[in-house]
């Protein structure tokens, strides 16, 4: 892996994020009664970059479930977390639904717009630079067991570069 790269886009990601508003206490879910009030419950008062790996790991597939500006908010925890802890975090844990969850949908797109306009020129921009260097950072035959996986990956990187 290259660690200067590694770095470099870490550094994007933590310096565009810097002065993401917290979305409030109240805010963080999606208003789910299961999952997004789980989610809420375990991020409340914690900054992103107060989220551990244990915290990623349990709550990995709460990514959906987070509100518009929670999303926007705890994203950079996710995207740092992958670039440091790859091989802790699986590729069918966080790496693939951070790819997923910025892969535009055929159905409900909704959501995901709502979502995707949250974020600065200078976050999509850390964004897009996470998954333009993400193969370069992790080799395909670690993270691409379905064919879908690099499509996802592709239409992320089309989406997240030209919105």
């Amino acid at each position: 892996m290259d660690e200067n790269l590694r770095e470099k886009v870490a550094l994007k990601i933590t310096d565009a994020f810097s002065t993401t508003p917290y979305p409030g206490d109240n805010n963080i879910g999606d208003g789910d009664p299961f999952d997004g009030d789980s989610v809420e419950e375990a991020f409340r008062g914690k900054h992103w970059r107060e989220i551990s790996l244990e915290l990623l790991l349990v709550h990995h597939e709460k990514l959906p479930f987070l509100s518009p500006e929670g999303f926007r908010f705890y994203f950079p925890a996710y995207l740092i977390g992958v670039l440091y802890h790859f091989e802790d975090l699986d590729m069918y844990f966080v790496p693939s639904r951070i790819i997923t969850s910025l892969t535009p949908p055929s159905q409900f797109p909704n959501k995901f717009l709502e979502i995707a306009k949250q974020f600065t020129a200078q976050e999509k921009d850390a964004i897009h630079s996470f998954l333009y260097h993400f193969k370069a950072l992790f080799p395909e035959e670690s993270w691409s067991y379905l064919p879908s996986e690099g499509q996802n990956l592709e239409e992320a990187i089309k989406f997240c570069g030209k919105t």
